[in-house]
């Protein structure tokens, strides 16, 4: 029987690819960010602390009886504000899931609650600062309509996501609706508190003018990060830098520190 010669099984030439290792700078940066913010948030909170416990000192009596209903209520919104900004520096160090929007839920519940008792407190200090003054509004409906700001608010930008991109129909007409109710609202507290301090004759009058004016800084924050023309770490310490100077401003109002009129 014929042997049939045996040939060599060729395999394909293999290549070799070398492959070079790439750095991750986008975890890079986060990581860094993940430490700056938390600080700077960690900061706002202990100064809130602060203030409430400078609060509870002169609620005991060490200011005399200057502001004692405004005292109180300082010392619920600088309270409610430190149980939010911590969590809100918990959130940032967890850097789990979406924490911007867990930022922002807690940002704007804590607006929910502190918005209408500031808003009653700036009520009552400009009255005792200005013993004439001329209000277009009922003194409840200031507190509601602060609470209706920061409602028609957060459906702008929970419910219809601040009307981005991709977006339906109906969250462009809700959230565009949303938006201008909330602005009118807004609106309508702060010019009603400007127009009751009347003529700025006084250090008390210019430092409560000032707190209220402060309240602008809002809307126009929120303006500028749905643009994304302000990037988020920006805005955190545009808002944490708002919530420090009209929250505890009004505070050492409250306690005394600025001179009545």
């Amino acid at each position: 029987m014929p042997q049939i010669p045996q040939r060599p099984i060729e395999l394909p030439k293999a290549k070799v690819v070398n492959v070079t290792p790439v750095a991750k700078p986008a975890a890079a940066a986060k990581s860094a960010r993940g430490e700056i913010v938390p600080t700077a948030f960690f900061a706002a909170y202990a100064f809130f602390q602060l203030l409430s416990s400078g609060v509870i000192v002169a609620l005991s009596g060490v200011n005399g009886e200057f502001g004692s209903i405004e005292a109180w209520l300082s010392t619920a919104v600088n309270a409610v504000a430190c149980c939010h900004y911590y969590q809100i520096y918990q959130a940032r160090r967890s850097k789990e899931g979406d924490e911007s929007l867990v930022v922002d839920v807690l940002r704007y519940s804590d607006w929910i609650v502190t918005l209408p008792l500031m808003a009653h407190e700036l009520r009552l200090s400009v009255t005792v600062a200005n013993q004439a003054s001329e209000f277009y509004l009922p003194s409840w409906s200031v507190s509601v309509l602060a609470g209706f700001t920061v409602f028609f608010g957060g459906v702008w930008k929970f419910y219809c996501r601040s009307c981005r991109k991709p977006r339906t129909p109906d969250q462009i007409v809700i959230g565009t609706g949303a938006f201008a109710a909330s602005c009118v609202c807004f609106l309508l507290v702060t010019v009603d508190l400007l127009n009751g301090l009347g003529p700025i004759e006084s250090a008390a009058r210019r430092w409560l003018a000032a707190l209220t004016v402060a309240w602008y800084g809002y809307p126009v924050v929120a303006l500028a990060r749905r643009t994304d023309k302000v990037s988020e770490t920006i805005s955190d310490f545009c808002f944490a830098a708002l919530d420090t100077f009209t929250k505890g401003g009004l505070a050492l109002y409250a306690a005394g520190v600025i001179g009545a009129s």
